[in-house]
């Protein structure tokens, strides 16, 4: 607990090393002048963190760039960060590297900032709740210039009191030198609960179709993805119904027997040799389970129905 104070007036821990791991740390209140104290601030490096929580920073880990760093964020919580000061630039994660990984990880509550935002080459989002709830975030995940980025089985939720409409992200900064323009979004559960929203914004500049497939957008969407070319495939719209959660009011989105979404889904294919199929499932608190298809086919969203 920094009590509102720092290291360098930076953060709690400030790491410039070649490869750190940092596990089962807490990291609070870190405040400083600059409006970006945090809870870790890792300079250059590779950098793993597991089973952490960040709550009540004004930035929960931030890093500077660094092309050669492998950023893996594993079973960790980032709550209420930038809940010191009324500003609009704070994020529960800001990561600048060459590949960043999320999994396992719950992200909510950021006072004006983003639940996920990062600038790295490769990006890899896999099998989180990023969910606003009653906070009042931006974006739930900002990915501003680009790359190669994969979106997979992760619950992702906007709330009634987020300040942009649009929940995810990709490429509304500009290219950065080096980054492709690769986006996939298979087997998420999507949920918007501000009235009237919008699912995945994808800049102009931007030409290869974005993959958007077996996904779940429930709630009122006035667009599903602005991209003309995207190719979007199996996915449970609005305009199919109710897909029947388990209790959405508690963010609890397991399918309900009798979903619309059971058994709808298409092989997910691969991407640059990855392959696109989800192969766990969130369990909240910060818990993975493996997945197993249940029925026929696969289903549409985060969650097979068993």
């Amino acid at each position: 607990d920094a009590g509102g104070k720092s290291a360098e007036g930076k953060a709690i821990w400030v790491i410039r090393a070649a490869d750190t791991t940092v596990e089962n740390i807490e990291f609070a209140n870190c405040a400083v002048a600059d409006l970006n104290g945090s809870g870790i601030k890792s300079e250059w490096g590779s950098l793993t963190v597991k089973n952490a929580l960040f709550d009540h920073n004004q930035f929960g880990i931030l890093t500077g760039y660094d092309p050669s760093a492998t950023i893996l964020v594993d079973g960790t919580e980032f709550s209420h960060q930038g809940s010191t000061a009324p500003v609009d630039n704070y994020h529960n994660m800001y990561i600048n590297a060459g590949t960043f990984i999320l999994q396992r990880s719950y992200s909510h509550h950021t006072l004006t900032g983003n639940l996920v935002k990062t600038r790295s080459k490769n990006v890899y989002i896999l099998y989180n709740r990023i969910s606003a709830e009653d906070g009042t975030d931006s974006y739930e995940i900002d990915i501003p210039n680009g790359g190669r980025a994969v979106i997979v089985g992760n619950v992702i939720q906007q709330g009634a009191s987020s300040q942009n409409r649009w929940i995810v992200e990709f490429g509304a900064e500009g290219q950065t030198a080096g980054h492709t323009d690769e986006l996939f979004v298979v087997n998420n559960t999507i949920v918007n609960d501000v009235g009237t929203g919008y699912g995945i914004f994808v800049a102009s500049w931007v030409k290869t179709p974005a993959v958007v497939r077996n996904n779940i957008f429930a709630g009122p969407f006035n667009t599903i993805v602005n991209q003309a070319t995207a190719l979007l495939q199996s996915n449970h719209l609005p305009t199919d119904g109710d897909p029947m959660f388990v209790d959405a009011a508690a963010y609890d989105y397991r399918l309900k027997a009798g979903s619309p979404a059971i058994d709808k889904a298409v092989a997910p294919g691969s991407a640059f040799g990855f392959d696109l199929t989800p192969k766990f499932e969130y369990v909240h608190p910060l818990l993975n389970v493996a997945r197993t298809p249940g029925g026929a086919a696969p289903d549409r969203g985060a969650y097979e129905f068993h």
